[in-house]
């Protein structure tokens, strides 16, 4: 039915114009999902803890600590174990392979599935982020959107994108940030087509985002005032070290999966168990670890130090 209807739309408009109409909507449904996500994340975090995100990082939690993580992993490692083994992982790869190997299309069981392993995780005290989920639950939706529409693999690809760049762009408040990271690492392509659909797609999700969430950037950065060129020789030098230490964290990042990978004495659902008493071992004597961290971050930036040593230089 609702194929046939794609096929009437494209016989009274041109199939550009059809897509920059799917983009609209699948943009709005991705500003609702993001802040749904972010509400269901916190909400999450309440039941673990009895706070909210924000607030997780900057208490000593007792006990608590210790177990609930590898609570969260069980629920988390049974979720996707035995209802969809797509949502293991970061989520941007599964993306990648399935715009690359499977025409884009994506099963829609994974914006369920996703945003609640995500959520149970993150919510848990994982010391995860929402960026990678959000963008296959993103995807996810376009993709199931195409799907349900007939939509072809060429346009259906386009669809992902643009589910993707709604995810970023409506949970981080960043439209350009939202349609440039679809554009080159989803679609690998900055055409005129494609660039203008995900452009649609990231603005209406970002505007959704700002109407529920407020029009505040995601990492709050204090005025600092730069006296000296000195400390421009120590970003430089801070920017080198950033990168070294990026390489540094994907090879052991990679490690690490590897190993887990290689244990075949744990079945695989009880794997994020034993991974989620790791991380609360850690979390019990470092809470700054625990969650997103984002309001680790916004409580470094915080600090005056910088600035105080710039206007030092």
């Amino acid at each position: 039915m609702l194929a046939n209807l794609h096929l009437r739309i494209s016989r009274l408009i041109t199939e550009q114009a059809a897509v920059m109409i799917y983009a609209a909507i699948i943009g709005l449904g991705g500003g609702y999902g993001a802040v749904g996500f972010r509400k269901l994340i916190d909400g999450v975090t309440y039941v673990f803890y009895g706070r909210s995100q924000t607030e997780l990082s900057a208490y000593v939690l007792g006990i608590r600590t210790l177990f609930m993580p590898a609570v969260g992993g069980l629920l988390v490692g049974l979720l996707v174990y035995f209802f969809a083994r797509e949502a293991k992982g970061h989520g941007v790869p599964e993306v990648m392979f399935a715009v690359t190997e499977k025409k884009g299309v994506i099963r829609p069981r994974i914006v369920v599935a996703k945003a609640a392993a995500s959520a149970i995780s993150i919510g848990s005290g994982g010391s995860v982020g929402r960026e990678g989920p959000i963008v296959q639950i993103g995807s996810a939706w376009g993709s199931t959107f195409g799907q349900l529409f007939g939509i072809g693999e060429t346009n259906l690809k386009i669809l992902v994108a643009c589910g993707a760049a709604a995810g970023v762009a409506g949970t981080f408040n960043a439209p350009i940030g939202g349609a440039l990271f679809a554009s080159e690492i989803i679609l690998g392509s900055f055409t005129i087509t494609n660039l203008s659909a995900i452009v649609i797609a990231s603005v209406l999700s970002a505007a959704i985002g700002r109407l529920y969430l407020g029009n505040v950037p995601s990492f709050p950065i204090p005025h600092y005032e730069v006296n000296g060129i000195a400390v421009l020789l120590i970003f430089l030098v801070l920017g080198l070290l950033g990168g070294f230490f990026s390489l540094l964290y994907m090879k052991t990042l990679l490690f690490f999966e590897m190993q887990w990978d290689r244990l075949k004495a744990l079945p695989e659902w009880l794997k994020p168990a034993l991974g989620g008493l790791i991380v609360g071992i850690c979390g019990y004597w470092y809470p700054q670890i625990l969650g997103v961290g984002y309001p680790s971050v916004e409580r470094a930036l915080a600090i005056n130090s910088i600035s105080v040593f710039c206007s030092r230089c």
